[in-house]
């Protein structure tokens, strides 16, 4: 019980579902069980196009990480990848891993 405050009170403060998951090693399907059980408010599943507009720009000028920028919207990483992709935005190389690019650029 005290665990599914815990993971209640963390995802109000605005932490992902991918995070809970791996936070509190339980699927997604119960962490959205456990959620929707206690009534709180679902985040939107896909940003907004004011919110891609600030992560396209966050990525690009500030150059913010994916992580850092689905941080501070409450979107995990791998959905921003996606829609940054989707709007023709090519991913920075990262330490370890190879250098993504958008579909527009063949």
């Amino acid at each position: 019980m005290k665990q599914q405050l815990q993971l209640i009170k963390s995802y109000e403060a605005g932490a992902t579902m991918s995070q809970l998951v791996k936070e509190f090693g339980i699927s997604k399907g119960s962490v959205c069980r456990l959620v929707n059980d206690a009534g709180a408010s679902r985040r939107p599943n896909s940003p907004s196009e004011g919110q891609l507009a600030e992560a396209e720009r966050l990525y690009i000028e500030e150059l913010w990480s994916l992580e850092r920028i689905g941080n501070h919207l409450g979107f995990a990483a791998s959905t921003l990848y996606r829609h940054l992709i989707k709007r023709g935005v090519t991913i920075r190389h990262h330490p370890g891993g190879r250098s993504r690019r958008s579909n527009a650029d063949g």
